[in-house]
């Protein structure tokens, strides 16, 4: 397995975008606040004339961020080879088969980014939508399943206190993770990944594995991992509305300061073709939606 090297524009925009966001948005939203709610009125003039000085330098430097999250970015033609985090027959959703950047935005690495679940053929999954607005994660098949590590490496990173929320089952909760969403990215890494292990790569790349189950971690800082070894459950911590994992590559450790780099799973099979026979179609990315079973007999291209 080989990881792209990502453009020197690519890492500038990545790191410099996501910082700026970092950097702005808590001075932004408690100087906002303040004003709505009448408290800076009150403040000493020594206070009110900082925050105008503060503010429009503030909301610039967030104006920076929040387009360097966006703005198209160069794409890499080397594709790293990974092992699906859970196996079974899953869905995915949040796809870069579908579009790039995955989740919407490139900050915090999340460029590749794709989102996993356990779908059991019977149809045991709630569905979407109905008068509950929050669902217990327990009711969800994903909800403790074993998550693998995609390739060999060492552990650099763990995080494995976060609770496990209730998940967002229609409209409503939707909308309450939504602002409940803000909260947590002014929290950064641990409040959008919620649990997760980041993996450092023997041929290179780092992987994160997130919305892991609350104390279900089972390696630790410095730890070495083989492909295909248990390392947690999936969980519902952080930014995430059911129970999943969500899987990013990047160039560095750290979220904040990674780029996102593009990955295929090597043994999914998607064709009924391949499914019959226990073996992996050619590495992809399986698109939203796109239902395949994981685990299976790595093809030899």
């Amino acid at each position: 397995m080989s990881t792209p090297d990502p453009h020197p524009w690519t890492r500038i925009a990545a790191r410099a975008g996501t910082n700026a966001l970092q950097l702005a948005t808590v001075p932004l939203v408690v100087i906002g606040t303040a004003t709505l709610t009448g408290g800076l009125d009150a403040a000493p003039e020594a206070v009110r004339t900082a925050a105008g000085l503060a503010a429009p330098p503030l909301l610039l430097l967030f104006l920076f961020g929040l387009a360097a999250s966006y703005l198209p970015r160069p794409a890499s033609e080397d594709v790293a080879a990974l092992a699906s985090p859970i196996r079974g027959r899953c869905r995915a959703v949040n796809s870069p088969a579908d579009q790039v950047p995955s989740h919407g935005v490139h900050a915090f690495a999340q460029t590749y980014a794709i989102d996993l679940l356990h779908e059991p053929a019977g149809g045991e999954r709630p569905i979407f939508g109905g008068r509950r607005a929050m669902r217990r994660p327990e009711e969800y098949p994903s909800f403790g399943r074993p998550v693998y590590a995609p390739a060999t490496g060492r552990v650099v990173r763990v995080v494995d206190r976060a609770r496990d929320h209730r998940c967002r089952s229609n409209w409503l909760g939707y909308l309450y993770m939504a602002v409940e969403g803000v909260v947590l990215q002014l929290r950064g890494t641990r409040g959008l990944l919620g649990n997760h292990v980041v993996i450092a790569l023997d041929d290179g790349g780092h992987v994160a594995l997130a919305h892991l189950r609350r104390g279900s971690v089972s390696v630790q800082e410095g730890d070495g991992v083989q492909r295909g070894e248990v390392v947690a459950e999936v969980g519902n911590s952080g930014n995430s509305s059911e129970p999943h994992i969500h899987l990013q590559l990047m160039d560095r450790p750290k979220p904040t300061t990674a780029v996102g780099l593009p990955f295929a799973l090597d043994d999914v099979a998607v064709s009924e073709e391949a499914r019959a026979a226990d073996r992996a179609d050619p590495p992809l990315a399986p698109g939203a939606a796109t239902v395949f079973h994981a685990g299976v007999t790595q093809a030899q291209h």
